[in-house]
């Protein structure tokens, strides 16, 4: 990757992608039941979409909310 920060990276891929991606910290995971998504572990996460500032989300939230 030549030096170029995670941010750089993901700025890169929008530019030809629409789907939102998720940086998840070391111990965290993604929990799928029903409708929901959920961000299991003790840390945050990043969440980066499109023409977006990077949003940080806490532990227990539901990324569902950000895809409707």
């Amino acid at each position: 990757h030549m030096g170029e920060s995670r941010e750089i990276r993901i700025k890169e891929f929008h530019k030809f992608n629409d789907q939102i991606v998720i940086g998840l910290r070391e111990g965290s995971y993604l929990q799928t039941q029903e409708n929901n998504i959920i961000l299991k572990g003790l840390n945050t996460a990043r969440v980066f979409k499109k023409n977006c500032d990077p949003l940080e989300i806490e532990p227990e939230f539901n990324l569902i909310k950000l895809l409707n």
